[in-house]
């Protein structure tokens, strides 16, 4: 009796299966990154190659209320938790005074602030609309500087008719 002959198309499948865990297993240990993370319905894209941050956004109406219409995109970079093993403790969000600052612009100090607390909480820095990775507010008077403000008030008077003007 000899040993079981192995036909060469089973061998390569056993070959491919196995390499295919071996890179698998060596793309972890490197800590490889996902390019891209799916949280909720949103794809996000790896952005921040240092702290394994995603950025995205979306779109927001430029009032709630319906009166002025439009919407603008509001970005914000994301930072998950890196203990996956235990259950996430929450979501630190941290804000930028203002106004006019961007959050995302202070990263390095948030997470350095907070990096004791960041095993078990994900870190969320959102910029304000207009500011950062967030869509500008485009409002031609405001952004000149004029001190007429009539003028700075007419676009809002004509978004919203009927509200007292005084």
């Amino acid at each position: 009796m000899g040993a079981p002959r192995v036909k060469s198309s089973q061998l390569a499948r056993v070959f491919s299966r196995v390499f295919f865990c071996i890179a698998f297993l060596a793309a972890g240990m490197t800590g490889a990154a996902p390019k891209t993370i799916a949280v909720g319905k949103l794809t996000l894209t790896l952005c921040n190659t240092d702290y394994v941050g995603y950025c995205g956004s979306i779109n927001r109406p430029i009032d709630p209320s319906g009166v002025i219409p439009g919407k603008i995109p509001v970005g914000f970079e994301y930072y998950p938790r890196s203990d996956l093993s235990h259950a996430r403790l929450g979501t630190i969000l941290p804000q930028e005074g203002g106004p006019g600052y961007s959050s995302t612009g202070t990263r390095d100090y948030y997470l350095a602030i907070f990096d004791a607390l960041r095993d078990r909480r994900d870190v969320l820095i959102v910029d304000k609309r207009g500011t950062g990775l967030s869509g500008p507010i485009d409002c031609a008077d405001l952004q000149t500087g004029s001190t007429d403000l009539d003028a700075v008030a007419r676009p809002l008077r004509t978004a919203m008719p009927g509200r007292p003007t005084t």
